[in-house]
């Protein structure tokens, strides 16, 4: 391993915090590069109200979920409400995010029971 790739291996494993230039992931420095980018950040990659009470969402979690062992995890979808309330996936990169989001918004919506399929009330 060269030098460059030593000190960035040593940067993770001391920050584990990025930030994003775009779409495009940033391993911070230090903590206060990562804190004064997190105070008025925009983490949001999508979100999609299924429903008024069922909601897909997808953010940069900006923390390295793989704890620094492997490509680094930083994105997430999770459902809020519905059959699949609470369930979630992460992803290494936007473009895995993105594509994520739009697997869990079909994914989601086939589980919603047409109106006009929902039991009748019997008299």
């Amino acid at each position: 391993m060269d030098k460059e790739s030593q000190e960035q291996e040593i940067l993770i494993m001391e920050t584990g915090k990025y930030k994003l230039d775009g779409h495009k992931v940033v391993l911070c420095e230090n903590l206060n590069e990562w804190a004064k980018w997190y105070e008025t950040a925009d983490r949001d990659v999508a979100k999609t109200a299924i429903t008024e009470e069922i909601t897909v969402s997808t953010v940069f979690l900006s923390l390295d979920h793989n704890l620094g062992k492997g490509k680094p995890v930083l994105f997430e979808t999770m459902i809020f409400g519905g059959l699949l309330d609470e369930d979630m996936e992460r992803y290494g990169t936007w473009d895995e995010a993105e594509a994520g989001h739009k697997r869990w918004v079909e994914k989601v919506s086939r589980t919603l029971i047409p109106v006009n399929e929902f039991p009748k009330e019997q008299p």
